[in-house]
């Protein structure tokens, strides 16, 4: 039997700088779409999000050059070194949320294939 899901969520104030508003999307993404869809699809919410990555990873490897894939992985596996610090170390954090990375995505946003940007 089909079943039709639908899923709202909302951006409460989206700031105007386009980097800013790209990262509240994120954060919105992450604190609400996710949990909400696997809830929904009653899966689980790790499982999505690991499936979610391996998805995004082939994209980009068909969307960006090679030096910016590397690039995004480099910047991937300091997210989770930094995650996995935020949970053994709790108390060495420095105000900032648990587990996050500071980045420019300038460092490979310019490296961009043309495939789909």
């Amino acid at each position: 039997m089909a079943r039709d899901c639908k899923i709202e969520f909302l951006i409460q104030n989206p700031p105007d700088d386009p980097p800013a508003r790209a990262e509240k999307l994120v954060e919105t993404l992450i604190d609400q779409l996710i949990p909400r869809i696997a809830e929904t699809m009653d899966i689980n919410e790790d499982e999505l999000v690991a499936r979610l990555m391996v998805e995004l990873a082939h994209v980009i490897g068909v969307t960006h050059t090679a030096d910016s894939a590397l690039s995004m992985m480099a910047m991937l596996s300091d997210a989770i070194v930094s995650g996995q610090q935020a949970v053994l170390n709790p108390e060495s954090e420095t105000g900032d949320e648990a587990g996050s990375t500071e980045y420019d995505p300038e460092d490979w946003i310019d490296q961009c294939s043309s495939v789909r940007h």
